[in-house]
């Protein structure tokens, strides 16, 4: 599943003379859904290798709304993921450079071929 990594700030809070390396990121992944695009995110620990536990299950709809639970107390950080996913894609203008554009979204599957 690909994965999302999402800077802490948003995007007009990004200024030029930030350092993007620097930059703090989390990370979210996602799948692209008939209905629109889930992001999905899992309780994490170092000692466990199997994801087991979804903290995050969330579906943006093609119109615009979102489903899944907490998607209510979730609404705020679920349009920054969004955000931050239409800037990956380039359906969103920005000045960021085209390196750091590139490095949100990494895709296992992609490496592969």
């Amino acid at each position: 599943m690909p994965t999302l990594y999402i800077p802490y700030k948003n995007p007009s809070e990004i200024k030029k003379e930030d350092m993007y390396p620097f930059v703090d990121f989390e990370k979210i992944e996602f799948r692209i859904e008939p209905e629109g695009i889930r992001f999905i995110q899992f309780d994490e620990h170092p000692l466990r290798r199997i994801k087991t536990k979804e903290v995050i299950n969330i579906l943006i709809t093609k119109q615009g709304k979102l489903k899944g639970r907490n998607s209510t107390k979730l609404h705020s950080y679920i349009l920054h993921v969004y955000e931050w996913y239409q800037i990956a894609n380039r359906e969103k203008e920005t000045n960021f450079p085209d390196d750091f554009i590139d490095s949100l979204i990494f895709d296992p599957l992609s490496e592969i071929e």
